[in-house]
């Protein structure tokens, strides 16, 4: 959706995001040396962004003892991460991003996001009044689309190529 490709690639390779299954005594010490309750957290990730905000790297962690299951969701929760999106929506908002009890795989919302966050008409000079005008006419023209459509994913994979503006001017 983004553009972006993931390829599997060695250690010690240039990728710009690294997954890591750590083992738990070395998970647990990481999370108690970063997080203020480390008991709530079950994998995390970290960005490297550059002087004008634009993410440049990041890895995830996720324990090497989780169900499958676990892993998924994590993975999709964490993806959304490392992609831009901050903070976890309420219980009802149904995304990966969401804590607890959240989604093993992107959600119809979570492709509604990624696909309005990366759109082409949305620029890093926009002022916050013309940025919210943008992103509702993107949100309702693609929840239409997706609304008339039996396949979600179909519809936000076929709409328009996008435009990956940072990546022009700057190393991701």
């Amino acid at each position: 959706l983004t553009g972006v490709g993931f390829t599997l690639s060695e250690a010690d390779s240039a990728a710009t995001l690294e997954i890591v299954f750590a083992g738990r005594e070395w998970y647990r010490n990481a999370t108690a040396r970063t997080f203020p309750e480390p008991e709530q957290v079950q994998c995390f990730s970290n960005t490297t962004t550059g002087h004008n905000g634009w993410i440049q790297s990041a890895f995830v962690v996720i324990p090497d003892d989780l169900s499958r299951r676990a892993v998924e969701t994590c993975l999709a929760h964490e993806l959304m991460h490392v992609l831009g999106f901050a903070g976890h929506p309420t219980r009802t908002f149904n995304s990966a991003l969401r804590n607890g009890r959240a989604a093993e795989t992107l959600t119809t919302n979570d492709l509604l996001l990624i696909r309005t966050f990366y759109d082409p008409t949305i620029t890093p000079s926009m002022g916050r009044e013309d940025l919210m005008v943008a992103v509702r006419g993107i949100l309702t023209e693609l929840r239409n689309e997706v609304g008339r459509s039996d396949d979600p994913m179909e519809v936000l994979a076929q709409r328009h190529p996008l435009q990956l503006w940072w990546m022009t001017t700057a190393p991701v």
